[in-house]
């Protein structure tokens, strides 16, 4: 009776008519407890396959409550690393870029090759060869201010008579502009001293001078003054007319072999006559824009100052393109570099540290290129850990699915005709 009573509970022989077609369902994860606690009933039915049963029911249950999630998490953190890699992939290569391009803008204002090997040499030949012709090009860009002048003079005439005294305004830029390229050689000592050559600079004050150990009755007249320069023009052999050098003494030799030779004697490698020339761009630039603003003014209607009839009608168009072109020179004078190509003519310690700074430039691009190559790497290597996680997956997942349709077929044929399922994270397998 008891035994009959057993074969009833467990649903097995004669049982299974009691309990009808219901399925049992087993946790995966007590299977082998499922399995000991019927291991006498079981046995008989077949002790090799229960056996198994036995030993798959622990492999089984390792491969899903453990192997399985495992790599499934391992596969989570891979797709995260490889959507990280992908965002800063942009990131990395807009950085390289912008490194780039401001290295090459860098080396454009210097003058140098970006593949040039060495900097410091680079950017001396650059001042010796360079800056001439960059001062040459500012001084000839004055020349064009030459009908802006005129207009300032006329205005300035009729607005503000006698403010400037004897002395015409503008001075620097006047020079600049009656000479064009060659103010760069010739020396700026004042209005009188350009116009007639004398031996005293402009409100020079004879008691305030230092004559050095010459003494009060020294002949002065051999000595040649820094300010006293000869600019001798000779034709090339294309017959064009330049400043080809200036006279014998000190203040000698070719403008383009030496530019930062006696550069207190030169007009825009002076930084105090440079300074006054910026002034003078500054005060013609102002008096454009306050006429622009008039002339704009008149012709809502308002009443404007009279200018004489030799002055140029100016329009708000031609008043502005003058305002433009004063910038433009501005720009060009007050620019990077002018003043890098300056002291490092003058220095040599600036030049090494303008070479560093280029130097130092090449290597963040290098640095950026190898931040994004790394991280091309690490992209590269995460596609390769997911795709063997994926296969690991599957090779556990198929697995898992052998073993649970081999130990439900065992069971349901034992328990017959109640179908066997294992459940527990196995449904899908």
């Amino acid at each position: 009776k008891l035994q009959f009573l057993y074969l009833i509970g467990h649903g097995v022989s004669g049982g299974g008519a009691a309990m009808g077609d219901q399925p049992i369902e087993i946790p995966c994860a007590s299977l082998r407890e499922w399995l000991s606690g019927r291991s006498t009933v079981l046995r008989g039915k077949g002790k090799e396959d229960f056996v198994w049963m036995l030993d798959e029911a622990v492999a089984l249950a390792q491969r899903v409550r453990y192997d399985m999630p495992t790599v499934k998490k391992g596969m989570a953190k891979t797709r995260k690393a490889m959507g990280d890699a992908d965002r800063r992939r942009g990131a990395l290569k807009a950085q390289v870029a912008e490194a780039q391009r401001v290295f090459e803008k860098r080396c454009g204002e210097v003058g140098v090759d970006p593949a040039a090997g060495d900097f410091t040499v680079a950017i001396t030949a650059t001042a010796t060869t360079a800056l001439p012709d960059l001062l040459d090009s500012i001084a000839e860009r004055a020349t064009g201010l030459r009908s802006a002048l005129e207009y300032f003079d006329a205005v300035t005439a009729v607005t503000s008579p006698g403010v400037f005294g004897d002395d015409a305004a503008l001075p620097v830029l006047r020079h600049a502009v009656q000479h064009g390229a060659a103010s760069r050689l010739l020396p700026y000592c004042g209005v009188d001293a350009a116009r007639d050559g004398s031996e005293t600079p402009p409100d020079a004050d004879e008691e305030s001078i230092d004559w050095g150990g010459f003494g009060d009755d020294a002949d002065m007249s051999e000595v040649q003054q820094p300010w006293q320069v000869e600019i001798v023009e000779e034709e090339d052999e294309a017959g064009d007319s330049a400043c080809a050098k200036e006279g014998a003494g000190k203040g000698g030799g070719t403008g383009h072999a030496g530019p930062a030779v006696d550069a207190a004697t030169r007009l825009l490698a002076c930084d105090t006559t440079r300074a006054a020339f910026e002034d003078d761009l500054v005060e013609l630039q102002a008096l454009l824009e306050v006429r622009r603003r008039e002339v704009l003014a008149e012709l809502e209607g308002a009443v404007g100052v009279e200018l004489p009839p030799s002055c140029p009608a100016l329009g708000p168009a031609q008043l502005e393109r003058h305002i433009e072109e004063v910038a433009g020179v501005m720009a060009q004078l007050q620019s990077k570099a002018l003043a890098d190509l300056l002291f490092a003519a003058a220095s040599d310690s600036y030049a090494a540290r303008l070479a560093a700074e280029l130097q130092q430039r090449r290597h963040e691009i290098a640095l950026s290129a190898a931040r994004a190559a790394a991280n091309e790497e690490r992209c590269a290597a995460a596609h390769e850990a997911l795709g063997a996680a994926e296969e690991e997956l599957r090779q556990l997942a198929a697995n898992a699915g052998d073993s649970k349709r081999r130990i439900e077929t065992l069971l349901s044929k034992w328990y017959a005709p109640r179908p066997v399922h294992l459940v527990g994270g196995v449904e899908s397998i």
